[in-house]
């Protein structure tokens, strides 16, 4: 076990650095998306949103929203890759782009990956948002607390802004059983071992968050992450 685990922390990084570089730009996130088998949420021309974001940023919610509203609506989504909006600025998709405050996002990027370094983690929030910054004029930047308190407000904005009809349902109490239940039934969160993926609160993920805390609010320091995030948000 020791053994492996030197490996991984000498192995992974640089694979993971490859796979940010790769998936920056458009054919790269299409490779991704193959490699993932996951092309169904790749942005193509006849795709009616682009929802993306850093890991961990409420895109897991927020999607399942709409796609409770909407089932056959068709999303970009879940590569966590930039190269999902050079492809939508090529065809000229709406596209949003979610955002966490970086403590937030890492620290439950570290709940749900145990092999994820904090220092790597920071790394890959700044690196995902450092690329985003020429997509920001063409793009809508959703913040968590906006669209997981209020989807339905938020699905409206969209809509306002693109000129889509989501069908935006009331986020009352009937449906926040509906998209937990679906959340919680996702066989991609079911893996053993990887139980902080699945994306509903737990006691059992906030006290793990309070023991990552103080790596994750060492890791960054001086990263300027923070800086990074009000950049991103502010209006334009």
């Amino acid at each position: 076990m020791a053994v492996l685990t030197e490996v991984s922390a000498r192995v992974l990084p640089p694979a993971r650095r490859l796979k940010w570089r790769i998936g920056a730009t458009a054919w790269g996130s299409g490779a991704i998306a193959r490699l993932r088998r996951h092309t169904r949420g790749l942005t193509m021309r006849d795709t009616a949103l682009v929802v993306e974001g850093f890991p961990r940023s409420g895109n897991s919610f927020f999607v399942r929203y709409l796609r409770t509203c909407d089932p056959e609506v068709r999303l970009g989504h879940h590569l966590h890759v930039v190269g999902q909006y050079a492809r939508a600025a090529r065809w000229d998709v709406p596209a949003v782009l979610v955002v966490r405050r970086p403590l937030d996002a890492v620290l439950s990027l570290l709940v749900a990956d145990p092999r994820m370094d904090a220092d790597l983690a920071v790394e890959w929030w700044r690196f995902y948002h450092q690329r985003m910054l020429p997509y920001l004029d063409r793009v809508m930047v959703l913040p968590f607390e906006q669209f997981t308190q209020d989807p339905e407000g938020a699905a409206h904005a969209i809509e306002a802004r693109y000129g889509l009809d989501l069908h935006a349902e009331p986020y009352d109490e009937e449906l926040q059983e509906r998209i937990r239940a679906r959340l919680l039934e996702t066989p991609g969160y079911q893996r053993k071992g990887m139980a902080g993926l699945v994306p509903v609160p737990t006691e059992e993920k906030k006290a793990r968050r309070r023991e990552l805390e103080d790596r994750a609010v060492a890791a960054l320091a001086g990263s300027g992450c923070d800086e990074l995030h009000a950049q991103i948000l502010a209006p334009r």
